[in-house]
């Protein structure tokens, strides 16, 4: 049905051009013969239409006008200037009167069928059939104090009429043209950017040695919403350190740091056009000496009873001033740390606080436990993982109290049995005894027998049986 009808009395409109604002409501410009040619806007109220006001210059032609409105509802229009060389003009409303935004175009010629259009900012994009680049479409970008050519649509030579542009919620052009080299067919045409994607290599991390670092990349994105490819590389590393990457083409890889020390890792993606800029990453890996220390400036920050305070990290200062490389001791020293801060948590130390520091002497322990255990191993492992021989690997933490776990190798799956014996050689705990795949193992043993009972101090054996290979090892508990 007829919305309306604008104009005026009796004349001619041409060049019509319409736009909606957020509500619907209707906006035409139009060239004015009633009004000088100049390029009047109106505005449908509902019932009527209402001049919103008149571009143009004091008298000329205002040809193939082009409207458009920003976010607020802010009208602006485009038009051929011919009081300009024929450049493409831009006007935009001020509430009051039409502000000239800038003229585009070239030093002297025409700027046929101009059609504006504006990004989500408010930048406005005109387009407009180009005599001086072979009729092709130009499409040119305010950039606040002067215009940018974006590209040069259309074909080798011919005419790109009646031109029309549009944006995309990405803020990339593309332009429809009556095409003189294609039977005078609609062609649209897009304008692929050149503006790089943004790498976001993730927040930095503090580790321990020997403990897998994994990388993220999934913070990375395209103002052009374009798949991205990844570009993974070690910036800097400690002397003495040979990390690699697990892969540097993926979102997220991983690596080991074997050297204390910080690791800065780039990123760069690429949409499909361009690199971008690098995205670093910094991995702080920290050696057993540096966590405990770091462990021992937590409960410091706690400000705990002063005698707790020196209860819990005396034995572990004399590790990390010593400079211990003895890690055994400090997985001992860690479950020592542990007990107290079991034995005093909800008396003078809070639940959250206790929490917080066995979490850590937990991670700090079993960083160094895995670690010991595999150097222990000293196994071969052939490509499908599966170890190349049976092994029994020396129990870790040992001396240890309570608990302590035991590692073993076995190359087939089979019948497995693993006892612990005393020193008097009587059986006390059995941990397996059934049928288990090839692999490696871990079994955790708690000084309890077979009863459930605890068990006292002393030297004790474990037997492992696998097959035709057989192996016993010694362990000390120590309370």
């Amino acid at each position: 049905s007829t919305v309306g009808t604008a104009g005026f009395s009796s004349g001619e409109a041409d060049f019509i051009s319409l736009a909606m604002d957020g509500s619907g409501t209707p906006y035409v410009a139009y060239l004015d013969y009633g009004n000088s040619l100049k390029a009047t806007v109106m505005k449908f109220n509902g019932t009527s239409w209402i001049t919103v006001g008149s571009a143009g210059f004091s008298a000329g032609e205002a040809l193939y006008t082009s409207l458009a409105l920003d976010g607020s509802g802010t009208p602006y229009v485009a038009f051929e200037d011919a009081g300009k060389l024929f450049k493409a003009t831009v006007m935009k409303f001020d509430g009051s009167s039409w502000v000239t935004v800038g003229t585009a175009g070239f030093s002297a010629g025409t700027a046929q069928y101009t059609s504006l259009g504006l990004d989500g900012s408010g930048v406005p994009y005109v387009a407009y059939k180009d005599a001086g680049n072979s009729y092709k479409a130009t499409v040119m970008k305010f950039d606040g104090s002067g215009w940018v050519t974006v590209g040069t649509a259309g074909f080798s030579a011919g005419a790109a009429n009646f031109t029309s542009l549009a944006l995309d919620g990405s803020r990339n052009p593309y332009v429809a043209y009556q095409d003189g080299g294609n039977s005078y067919k609609a062609t649209i045409m897009n304008f692929v950017s050149n503006h790089p994607a943004i790498a976001n290599a993730g927040t930095d991390q503090t580790v321990m040695v020997s403990e897998t670092v994994h990388l993220y990349g999934s913070g990375s994105s395209d103002p052009q919403s374009n798949p991205l490819t990844y570009n993974w590389t070690f910036y800097s590393k400690p002397a003495g350190s040979s990390a690699a990457l697990s892969s540097t083409t993926v979102l997220d890889p991983t690596f080991v740091p074997d050297v204390a020390g910080n690791y800065v890792v780039n990123l760069v993606v690429n949409n499909g056009n361009i690199d971008s800029p690098p995205s670093s990453v910094t991995i702080t890996a920290l050696s057993p000496q540096q966590a405990i220390e770091n462990l021992i400036e937590l409960v410091i920050s706690m400000n705990l009873d002063h005698g707790l305070t020196i209860a819990l990290t005396s034995k572990l200062k004399v590790f990390v001033y010593r400079n211990s490389s003895n890690n055994m001791i400090a997985v001992l020293l860690l479950n020592s740390f542990i007990n107290q801060v079991q034995a005093q948590e909800g008396k003078k130390i809070t639940n959250a606080q206790a929490n917080q520091l066995i979490t850590e002497a937990r991670h700090i322990s079993n960083v160094i436990i895995a670690t010991l255990s595999s150097m222990q191993s000293g196994q071969t492992i052939t490509q499908n993982g599966v170890p190349a021989s049976y092994n029994l690997a020396q129990n870790y933490p040992n001396p240890f109290n309570p608990t302590t776990q035991i590692q073993f190798a076995i190359p087939e799956a089979g019948n497995v049995t693993l006892k612990i014996y005393n020193s008097l050689g009587q059986l006390v705990k059995t941990l397996i005894d059934g049928n288990m795949s090839e692999g490696y193992h871990t079994v955790t043993w708690n000084s309890t027998n077979n009863l459930g009972n605890k068990l006292s101090s002393g030297i004790y054996f474990y037997r492992i049986t696998a097959g035709s290979f057989v192996q016993v090892n010694k362990m000390i508990l120590m309370k």
